[in-house]
Order: structure tokens, then C-alpha cells, then sequence
């Protein structure tokens, strides 16, 4: 039987074969710290920091000219623009392309974002957001690219690519909307620009719900990176006007329908206000009256039964009451319950103070009873949809949790304006937002009880989950950190006053966990310095830093407990073992009311004890704390943990993973002098040591292995990898790859199922054993069938052994390089490269070597 996996990341940011874009190779955020130190020079103390694809100025405050105290949204938006024109060489910005997207305020305090257009023509996911806090500005994120040079004319017309679009989902797809945009593409650190068409579809629903989204090079034609608009969450939550306040188990309460409409005479329109009351006047005879659980913000279907509606016709004047519970027939009265708790939600994002987001002012689809067998829910930006009732779960539209888990996503897809917060953490980042307003507005910490069978309990988010070492169990567990976070915060600030912080800073647009932090204390900033601490750092402190060990230099003096961190290595770094050995850098520093006494820093290898490395008793602000000699070191995982101890023995620890390894070119499946170099399906084909278990796996040069899950030919494996040398070089009349030689490598997939990723990877250096991708992409149109990718590339200009590994997983993104999913297959070949001749007289004898291992 074929897997099944709901992996509807699966399609998300893949970049395919061709990087060879149009633009400038030099990096485009180019704002580095000789530009901070004269833009203090200028200014002020400000902090730099980057936030994935962008740079993050904070600090002293920046007062704006020519405003009053009276400022309004025109005069904000202008002095803004004048700031950055006057200081665009500096900022890398170009004020003319900058196009207002939204101007808010909120007590007197403005949040600005600008969106880039090139040429009229906008820029994706290119933006400069500005905080201005009594007029002053005291934070400023940028992501713009100062370095595009493309020409703007697409070479086909928007109706062609629509059908080259259609061509590719078949006749069931449906075109929504196209635009043309500039789409920044990341090879090796630079930035490059390609004119792409963005070509949304229609969902489908099939085994999973999917919303594609193209992006198609406007010249050639060719598919840039395919996005997926739907986001699943957790299975969990509660739903119903009848409603239940929060799980299955509880009575219905009868409630106020607010905003639903009241169709007369199915042409006028008429609403009902807060106390659920509606009133038209101007009518006279009989007149029929249609009611659906629908209204300003929210219109409820079932996906399974005709949902509920009822009519009316009666003669005016008169009064005409309602009451769902006699007319919605739904499962457990859910479509009542949803309609409920949307309302409810949307009103609450719109109460006042920095909770005043128009971006939900449309009608959300909520979609219950979908089915028959899928359990869970999501959200695509505009729509939400929740299973029906099944063997492993209740109806997750009997969930409030879960309710206002979706609606958040349709928040944070309006205020990112993209399907989903970007860079490794975002995506959990997304997810623990979306669990922190679901939490914070039924006030209690457990999340979708009553929800999953298997799991009645929920989701305590009240938890010890601390960063960064508890990452890397999926989005739901690794955002269940930093909703913990939120959490213990909002346990010392209360919900007023967090929820508002928390609202601010999603304006800001972090993408990860420590600038969500920063942005927090931007927030909560009353003076516009950080450096003299903010009204509540402590508190924010505590429960991000004390509780979960997320940090800011910020938070140094501010905590409860003594500041262990590590700057460097990062966690999950991968370090070579070699006789440099290996450098741990980072801070540690006393409590808000007591000195450091003690630190100390360990490692530990798997289950061992740990092992001391070094002591003191001084502080250490980002400074070395220690050096590991790691070259009589055995391979495989490593704590390094640093902990610290203050005067009044209060302790804490940070640890982060480390993967040390050796490469052991003997291990890949061949290594070869000479061209073609083919690693054959006999000694590659299959995976791991399943039921046809690969010869000599798992065939790599270092610690990446296989998954040992599933059936050979059901699910994903290499079956056959190529290396052919289209220079055709050749020494003495043998084949040979010389430095820099142009080379096509093919690899052959047996794909278990459409979502399968592939990747081709690339080491040209094995003396710093640092890989790079060539080539990414996922089984296109192809299930239990054989499939083959290619990628075109230059060797690097070095001399000795290359390795070329290619992948079939599950999980793949930019950064991947070993398939480490269950049924991933990882298969290496290796080429020797030379740069001269290698003498005169009789030629060297050049082969293909294949590991002398009985078979």
C-alpha cells in the first residue's frame, strides 16, 4: 500500500533546476556594520540584526521633521518617505519604489509598511515596515533589493501562461488570478531577479485540500517555485448560535447572533447588530425572509449535508424571532457553533489598542463536516475548514480552540500578505500564534480538548520546552516553544496588555523566534532606547528567556535567573572533525538581583555522561567560553551545554546539538577517475535495509543515512545516478573531469507519490566538507513510476575528490542536503578532479571503482 501522508508542506518554497536568473550576484542587503556605525554616528545607539530574508534596526529613538503632535496619517507617511530619501544610500532604499501599503495607528503609535515595486511592477515578499513611537522612529525592517536590473517586458502574454499553467494540473484546474511580479531567487548567498507570472488556482480537493500557486519565468516559460496556500494545523478544538464555550462536552448557551444577514425578499440585505437584533423599514404586504448562518465576516457550509437555513414569509409590520437550535440540523449543532466563535474572534481583533486588524474585514468561508475520512483543519488565508466527526476524532467545528487557531492563520496571511511567515522557524512561529490567541481567549492553557480520541487532554501550552534544543519534532511541537513563551508572559503582563504587545509586533512581521522577542521589547518600549530597558522587560524576559531560553542581549541584567547562551556553533550545526577543533562562543552573566559565581561548559555524546570542557567564574559577553578539541572525538550527536550558576545558586543551562563528523570517500557507491560515472541501480537501487535492502547502504560519505520504513518500489528510493562531462575532456585518450569542466548529473527516482522532493546536492571541497544545492524539485504528474532529474553545473575550480549525493524525501527546503525523514534514500558518487596532466610516458590507468565489499 502506497503511504499516506498529509504533507501538504511538501509543495511549499521548492525552487527547481535552473538558477540561472537575471540580476546582480552581489548581495542585496548590503547595509553591514560599517553602515550601522555611521548611521550611530548619525543617530544614535541602534542594534542591527537579521531576521531571514531582511535587516532589523532598533534602538535610539529617530525624531521625525516637520510633524506635530497632531500628526496624521498623510504627515506620518510623508516624513517616513522623506527619512528614507534623505538617508536611502546609507539604508540601501530607494524611496520612489516604495508603495504604501498600510499606515495604522494605535495610541499615537504608527506602523508604516511599504512594498517595493521595479519599474510599477512589485517586488515579492520585498518590504520596509517603520515603527514611529511619538514621532520618533525607534524600529525599522527592510528587505529591500537596491540592486535589480532586469528588463520588464515579458516575452509571453498572461493568457499564454495561464494555459501553460493549466497544462500542468490537468483539466480539473481552474486559473484564479495571475500578476506579474519580480521574484528574487538565493544561489550561494547572492540575490538574482527573474520576471515571473504569479498564477493562483482554484482549491482542489482530493485526497488532501491543495491551493497551488505558480511562479512562471516570463520568458522562458520555465517553473520557478510552486507555493501551496493551505496550512494544516494540529488535530484539535470545539464549536457552536447555540454554542459551546470551548470543548464537545459542555451544554450548549444560547448567544447573540451578531453581523449575520437577513435577506428580504431576496434582494435587501439587512444585518444584525451587536445584541443580535435586525430591523428594515420601508416595506409593506408580505415579505419572505431568508436566514443562513452567514453574515459580515463569516458565511458557514457543510461539506456533507445541505447546511442550515430557514424561511419565512410573513406580513409587516410585525416581529419575527429566530432560534438556531430549531432550525440547525448539523452534527452537534457545529455550523452554529462556528458562526459563534468566528464572530466572536473577529470582534475581539478589532476591540481597540493595537488589536485593530482590518485585515479580517471580508467574509471568511468556514467550511465544517469535510471528509469523509481527513481529521483535522485548515486555512488558506480566505477560508477555514474543519473535519467532520470520525473514528479518531470529533468534529474539530465543535472546538473553539481550534476555531480560532484557523482564524488566526487568516490573520497572519493578511498581515504578512503571504501564505506563510518565512525562514526555518517561521512556519512554527505561525502555528504557536495561532495556538496563543486560541488559548489566551478561552484563558486556560489547554489546547482542543476533547478533540482527538487518542489525545482528549489536548495541548498543555503551559510547558518546559526550551530553545533551541527542544527543535526539530515538527511545526506543532517546536511552535509549542515558543507559545510557551507567550504563555508565562501573559501569565506576569495578563491578556490586555499581552495580547496587545503581541498584536504590535505582528506588524513588525518577525520571522523568527529571537527577533519576535526583539520586536516585543520595541513594543513594549516607552523612550525609544532598548538600552535603558523597556516597562516590562522583565516580565517579557522572564517568560521567554527564564522559562524557554530565548534570548536577547536585551535581556541581560533582566531576568530572574542567571544568562547562559551560545552564539556560536549554532544548533544542529554539522562540524568536521579536523584538528582545528572547535571554538564555543557566547555569554554568561548574572541574574537581575544577583552576580554570576560560577559557569561551566560541557559536552555530552548521545546517552553518556557529560563531559566538563571548561569552568570560570567571570562573566563572558559574547566572548569565547571555551574550546573543544574534537579530533580524537568519536562521529555522531553532541550536546554542548553551557550553565550557569548566580550568588544565590540560582541555575540555568542552554544547550544546543552539534553533528561531528568524518568523511569517508571509500563509503559512496563509487568513485570514479573517468567519464560517464554511473552508479548503477545494482548498487544503489532500493533504501536502507528494507525488504529489498540497498547493496553496502546507505552509500554516502558521511553520517547522512537512510530510512528503514516502508517497501521497496512503494515508497521513494534512487534507483540510478549519472555523472556525464559534456566538455568531454579527456587525458592520454582517457575521459577525465578536469577543474571547472561542465558536467550534467541525472538521477532516477522511483516516485511512491506526487509530493515526493528531490534533490541534488554538490561537495567541491572535501577539505571543508561544506554542501550546496544544484537542483530541486518534486515528482511532477509521476506516481509508482520511474522518474529522472537533472542538473547542469560547472565542477568548482579545485583539485581532488568531488562528491555529487542525491536525495529522495519527504521534508526537503533549501538547506537540505541529507533526506532525514523515515522513507528518505541518500545515494553518493564521487569524481576525482585534476587540472594538469599528470606526467608523460605510458597513460594512467583510469577507472570507475566500485567498494570492494562481498556482495
Amino acid at each position: 500500500m502506497i503511504k499516506i501522508r498529509y504533507l501538504l508542506m511538501a509543495f511549499l518554497s521548492i525552487v527547481f533546476i535552473s538558477l540561472n536568473a537575471i540580476g546582480s550576484t552581489i548581495d542585496s542587503y548590503s547595509f553591514n556594520v560599517e553602515d550601522l556605525n555611521e548611521f550611530n554616528n548619525k543617530y544614535g545607539d541602534w542594534q542591527l540584526t537579521n531576521d531571514f530574508n531582511s535587516i532589523n534596526l532598533q534602538g535610539k529613538s529617530i525624531p521625525l521633521e516637520g510633524l506635530s503632535k497632531e500628526a496624521n496619517y498623510g504627515s506620518i507617511e510623508t516624513s517616513i518617505r522623506n527619512f528614507i530619501d534623505e538617508n536611502g544610500n546609507l539604508l540601501k532604499i530607494n524611496e520612489n519604489d516604495l508603495k504604501t501599503i498600510r499606515v495604522v495607528n494605535s495610541n499615537d503609535e504608527w506602523n508604516v509598511k511599504f512594498e517595493q515595486e521595479y519599474n510599477g511592477i512589485k517586488v515579492y515578499n520585498s518590504k520596509v515596515i517603520v515603527n514611529v513611537k511619538d514621532n520618533k522612529i525607534v524600529k525599522l525592517k527592510s528587505s529591500f533589493y537596491n540592486n535589480i536590473n532586469i528588463d520588464t517586458k515579458p516575452s509571453i502574454s498572461e493568457k499564454e501562461v495561464r494555459k501553460i499553467a493549466v497544462q500542468y494540473l490537468g483539466k480539473k484546474a481552474k486559473v484564479e488570478n495571475t500578476e506579474l511580479m519580480i521574484y528574487p531567487v538565493t544561489e550561494k548567498g547572492n540575490n538574482f531577479f527573474k520576471l515571473v507570472y504569479r498564477v493562483e488556482f482554484s482549491e482542489i480537493f482530493d485526497e488532501k485540500p491543495i491551493k497551488y500557486i505558480y511562479f512562471i519565468d516570463a520568458n522562458d516559460k520555465e517553473i520557478i517555485n510552486i507555493e501551496n496556500a493551505i496550512k494544516e494545523a494540529a488535530i484539535q478544538g470545539t464549536v457552536t448560535v447555540p454554542y459551546r464555550a470551548e470543548y464537545p462536552s459542555q451544554p450548549l448557551v444560547n448567544a447573540n447572533a451578531k453581523n449575520q444577514e437577513v435577506k428580504i425578499n431576496n434582494v435587501i440585505n439587512a444585518y444584525t447588530n451587536t445584541n443580535g437584533f435586525y430591523y428594515q423599514d420601508g416595506l409593506s404586504g408580505n415579505v419572505n425572509l431568508l436566514f443562513k448562518l452567514k453574515g459580515r465576516y463569516v458565511d458557514v457550509d457543510n461539506l456533507n449535508v445541505n447546511e442550515a437555513s430557514h424561511t419565512r414569509t410573513i406580513s409587516v409590520p410585525n416581529t419575527y424571532n429566530v432560534n438556531w437550535s430549531s432550525y440547525d440540523l448539523s452534527y452537534q449543532k457545529e455550523e452554529s457553533n462556528m458562526y459563534y466563535h468566528v464572530n466572536l474572534l473577529h470582534d475581539y481583533f478589532n476591540s481597540g489598542n493595537a488589536l485593530n486588524f482590518n485585515e479580517l474585514n471580508f467574509v471568511t468561508d468556514a467550511n465544517v463536516a469535510y471528509g469523509p475520512n481527513y481529521c483535522g483543519a485548515f486555512s488558506n488565508g480566505l477560508a477555514i475548514t474543519f473535519s467532520r466527526s470520525t473514528q479518531n476524532c470529533n468534529s474539530l467545528a465543535l472546538s473553539s480552540d481550534i476555531i480560532y487557531h484557523e482564524y488566526t492563520h487568516n490573520l497572519i496571511y493578511g498581515i504578512y500578505g503571504i501564505t506563510w511567515i518565512t525562514g526555518p522557524e517561521g512556519p512554527a512561529l505561525n502555528e504557536a500564534l495561532s495556538d496563543y490567541f486560541a488559548v489566551s481567549t478561552n484563558n486556560n492553557a489547554y489546547f482542543a480538548e476533547e478533540v482527538y480520541y487518542g489525545a482528549p487532554q489536548g495541548t498543555n501550552l503551559d510547558n518546559n520546552y526550551y530553545y533551541p534544543i527542544d527543535l526539530g519534532n515538527g511545526v506543532y511541537q517546536d511552535g509549542a516553544i515558543f507559545s510557551g513563551a507567550l504563555w508565562d508572559t501573559r501569565r506576569t503582563l495578563g491578556r490586555n496588555l499581552n495580547d496587545n504587545l503581541v498584536a504590535e509586533v505582528l506588524r513588525m512581521e518577525p520571522n523568527s523566534f529571537q527577533q519576535f522577542l526583539l520586536d516585543m521589547l520595541v513594543a513594549d518600549d516607552n523612550n525609544g532606547n532598548l538600552n535603558d530597558g523597556t516597562p516590562n522587560i522583565n516580565a517579557i524576559c522572564s517568560g521567554f528567556y527564564d522559562q524557554h531560553t530565548i534570548y536577547s542581549d536585551y535581556c541581560r541584567g533582566h531576568t530572574n535567573g542567571p544568562i547562559a547562551f551560545i552564539a556560536n556553533p549554532l544548533h544542529n550545526d554539522r562540524i568536521l572533525i579536523d584538528e582545528d577543533g572547535l571554538d564555543i562562543v557566547g555569554t554568561v552573566a548574572g541574574s537581575l538581583s544577583s552576580p554570576l559565581n560560577y559557569y561551566k561548559v560541557e559536552y555530552k555524546f548521545y546517552n553518556d555522561p557529560e563531559v566538563l570542557i571548561s569552568q570560570g567564574n567571570s562573566q563572558i559577553i559574547n566572548g569565547n567560553l571555551a574550546h573543544l578539541d574534537v579530533n580524537n572525538l568519536p562521529e555522531g550527536e553532541y550536546q554542548i551545554i553551557v550553565t550557569s550558576r548566580t550568588s544565590n545558586n540560582a541555575v540555568q543551562s542552554y544547550r544546543i546539538l552539534v553533528n561531528l563528523f568524518r568523511l569517508n570517500l571509500n563509503e559512496a557507491a563509487i568513485t570514479c577517475d573517468g567519464h560517464p560515472c554511473i552508479a548503477s541501480p545494482d548498487l544503489i537501487k532500493s533504501r536502507g535495509d528494507i525488504d529489498v535492502p540497498e547493496f553496502n547502504f546507505p552509500n554516502t560519505v558521511d553520517e547522512c543515512t537512510d530510512g528503514n520504513s516502508g517497501s521497496y518500489l512503494e515508497q521513494q528510493s534512487v534507483e540510478n545516478i549519472q555523472v556525464e562531462n559534456l566538455d568531454n575532456s579527456n587525458l592520454y585518450g582517457q575521459p577525465v573531469f578536469f577543474k571547472g569542466d561542465l558536467v550534467r548529473v541525472t538521477m532516477t527516482i522511483w516516485c511512491g507519490q506526487l509530493s515526493d522532493q528531490l534533490v541534488i546536492a554538490y561537495m567541491g571541497d572535501t577539505g571543508n566538507a561544506i554542501w550546496e544545492q544544484k537542483a530541486r524539485t518534486y515528482c511532477y504528474g509521476t506516481q509508482q513510476a520511474y522518474y529522472n532529474l537533472s542538473a547542469t553545473f560547472n565542477l568548482d575550480n579545485k583539485e581532488g575528490n568531488h562528491v555529487i549525493r542525491a536525495i529522495a524525501g519527504d521534508y526537503t527546503n533549501l538547506g537540505t542536503y541529507c533526506g532525514a525523514y523515515i522513507y528518505d534514500d541518500n545515494d553518493d558518487v564521487v569524481v576525482n578532479v585534476i587540472s594538469e596532466p599528470r606526467g608523460t610516458g605510458s597513460p594512467m590507468f583510469l577507472k570507475a571503482i566500485v567498494r570492494e565489499i562481498d556482495r
